[in-house]
Parts: C-alpha cells; structure tokens; sequence
C-alpha cells in the first residue's frame, strides 16, 4: 500500500484541484487529502479543488495518476511514524 510522504496516511481520501483555468497543464494529478505544502501557494484557488473519498473516484473524475511528490514512497528526509 502507498503512504503519503507528508502525513503519512495510506492512500485513500485524495484531493485534486478541478478548475485551474488560468495554467492548462492537461489532466492534474491526484494528491493526498492532507494537501502537503506544494499544493498550497499564494495563487491557490481553494475552490478549484475536489476532495475524493478514493483514488478510483479520482480517476472517475478526470485525475489518471496520483502525484508523485506525495506517493513516490519517498520520505523527503524525514522518517516515518517518528
């Protein structure tokens, strides 16, 4: 099972941002419901993001693939469960 390198939380409730018009980049990925500090940034648009109750749900709704900065398996030099 993917974790998420942030909160640690298997991957289940997942968020993914749905309405982003100003940047077209294609289908956005699906991140961890935690929203981890590289989805956060002074031009986030709070209500272009949708929380998911699965990745299958995600994937229903246009988002393919989950990000790979919140579940590469990757801790980003902290260790799990510390």
């Amino acid at each position: 099972m993917r974790y998420c390198n942030f909160c640690y939380k298997p991957l289940k409730e997942v968020s993914a941002a749905t309405g982003n018009l100003m940047e077209p980049h294609g289908p956005r990925p699906f991140h961890c419901s935690c929203r981890p500090p590289h989805t956060q940034n002074e031009k986030t648009v709070e209500d272009n993001w949708e929380t998911y109750p699965s990745p299958e749900k995600a994937r229903e709704s246009g988002h393919p693939d989950p990000c790979e900065i919140c579940f590469s398996g990757e801790w980003h030099g902290r260790t799990p469960f510390a």
